[in-house]
Order: structure tokens, then C-alpha cells, then sequence
């Protein structure tokens, strides 16, 4: 077909998010500073469907920064086996 735009799967934001949960527990923050062409929302989705598939695991912890909460999330892939 052409002429048509499709647009890109929703799919790919669950992928762009767990790629960016590789390493270390990640702050929303620092998720969103990984994936600059997310948006807010796509990146929210995108933790809550991991966290009803229970591949996530969420906790909360004090802030690093000196400014905002005082408490934040943080959000960490399960590895094998938990």
C-alpha cells in the first residue's frame, strides 16, 4: 500500500523499556532519559504490563536527588530463577 503510514507497534516501547532495565534498578527518570522518544505514557504502559506479567519487579527506595520526593520507585528486570 502506498502512501499509507503505519505506525510504529506498541510493542516496541515494552522492547526500548526492557532494554533500558538491563543493567540496573532505574529510577522513571532515568528510563526516560534512556528512551528520549517515548513518551510518559507509553513508558507507564510499558512498566505496567511487565509488572502484570510479573517480569518486573518495583521497589521503593529514597531519592538520590536533592530536589523532588522524598521516596521514589525503582524499577529492575527479575532474573531466572525468582
Amino acid at each position: 500500500m502506498e502512501g499509507v503510514e503505519t505506525k510504529p507497534a506498541r510493542s516496541g516501547s515494552v522492547k526500548l523499556v526492557r532494554a533500558a532495565l538491563t543493567e540496573i534498578p532505574k529510577t522513571f527518570k532515568e528510563i526516560k532519559e534512556n528512551c528520549p522518544g517515548l513518551k510518559d505514557g507509553q513508558i507507564s504502559m510499558s512498566l505496567c504490563y511487565l509488572l502484570r506479567r510479573n517480569e518486573l519487579v518495583k521497589e521503593q527506595v529514597d531519592r538520590v536527588a536533592k530536589y523532588g520526593r522524598r521516596r521514589v520507585f525503582t524499577y529492575a528486570l527479575k532474573k531466572v530463577g525468582e
